[in-house]
Parts: C-alpha cells; structure tokens; sequence
C-alpha cells in the first residue's frame, strides 16, 4: 500500500528535493499503520508491508532509504528480520538502510543489544510520540529537524 501523499505535496518537494524519499514500513497492525501513515506519509513514498517476511522479498527489488519495523507481539520475528536486513546488505555489498525499531514498554535485553551493537540506528519504545517518530525519520532522510 503506498502513501504517498495525505493531502497536498511532499515534504520532500516542497523543500526542493528532487529525489522522492523510500520509506518502508513493516506493521501488522492496520490501525497502528494507519496512524503511523499519517504521522509520516508526507516525507516521502511510503509503502507499507503486514509482515516481515513480504518486506524482505521486497527489499530484492526496492532499496528503502529508511526502514521502520514494529516488532508487535514477536519481537523474535522483528529480530530475525533486521539481521536478514544487515545480512542481505552485506552480501550484496550495498550501503546500509537506518532501522528504526519500533518496541513495546519494557525494552527486551535482545533489543538493547541490537541497539548497542549498531545492527538498529534508533529503537522507539512505547510510548513514544508521533514527534519523536516524524524526527527520527527525518533525521534519517536527512532533512533537518
């Protein structure tokens, strides 16, 4: 499903980007994603995916210029899919897409380390707000904040 635009123009062309922004969203839960769209859509072109597993097959053909995964109820699942992530660009040797983890209340030890271990850029735990979300996005796209 893409996004890309909520009503008017992108942030991106309205401050004369000429590249349109790559915005991957992996949420399973369609009402989180709803809000996640509307708090983010505008930065750039935003596809959503409900699982991991259709986000991965993706990223063979498309290459994100930021990542945000929610890990929902299996926070293994959304593990396993940010080491496939790094393993696939490593592999074919690309540059790496930021991560921006997406975590429930009580941040696991496994989140810490892949935090600490630069494997994800930034983990947001609930609750966060849609500013700490809309920044670290742009922050990532590199417009300024």
């Amino acid at each position: 499903m893409y996004n890309n635009l909520l009503s008017g123009r992108l942030e991106s062309e309205q401050i004369g980007v000429d590249i349109i922004k790559k915005i991957m969203l992996v949420e399973a839960n369609k009402e989180t994603a709803s809000t996640i769209e509307a708090v983010i859509g505008r930065l750039g072109d935003l596809e959503t995916f409900e699982t991991h597993t259709a986000a991965l097959l993706k990223l063979q053909q498309v290459r994100p210029d930021v990542i945000i995964a929610h890990d929902g109820k299996d926070e293994i699942v959304a593990i396993a899919f940010v080491r496939a992530v790094r393993a696939a660009e490593r592999i074919a040797d690309i540059s790496r897409a930021p991560i921006i983890l997406l975590t429930g209340g009580g941040r696991s030890k496994t989140i810490a380390e892949l935090e600490d271990t630069s494997v994800v850029d930034e983990v947001l735990e609930k609750p966060f707000t849609n500013d700490n979300l809309r920044n670290a996005v742009r922050t990532f796209l590199g417009f300024e904040t």
